[in-house]
């Protein structure tokens, strides 16, 4: 259980930390735009997850949490959340969602890699496509 809280703790400070230097509040972010964010998070929170073997579980929870405690979702909307970003795991189900997870699971190492710049331009790229196709 101490092992999740760290995990969770961890996770919860990237997540922040890709925030403060994207330049982005949750609270400021229009309901597109926090979806397209927390998406995108959750690509960086798979790559983070993976390569530390955490298990669905743990993922699932993390994720969770990320989803109540930074975007300000309500438990159930972000349980709901959660189940929908697993099925656009699947390119077929939701080939946009796919790719912003994709486009966060790159991030994360533009993020462990300190190309801050690259990170910024990543995630406002996609609000930007998301915004102008909109």
């Amino acid at each position: 259980m101490e092992r999740n809280l760290a995990y969770y703790s961890e996770m919860k400070k990237v997540v922040n930390h890709f925030l403060e230097i994207c330049q982005l509040t949750p609270e400021n972010l229009d309901e597109q735009e926090k979806q397209v964010v927390s998406t995108f998070c959750f690509g960086m929170i798979n790559c983070y997850s993976l390569k530390e073997k955490k298990d669905a579980v743990q993922i699932q929870g993390a994720t969770i949490n990320i989803l109540i405690e930074v975007f300000s979702y309500s438990p159930s909307a972000s349980a709901e959340f959660f189940d929908f970003l697993i099925e656009c795991t699947d390119k077929l189900f939701h080939p946009t969602m796919n790719a912003i997870i994709h486009r966060g699971i790159q991030a994360y190492h533009q993020y462990k890699e300190n190309r801050n710049q690259e990170l910024k331009e990543n995630i406002h790229n996609i609000i930007d496509i998301i915004k102008s196709g909109s």
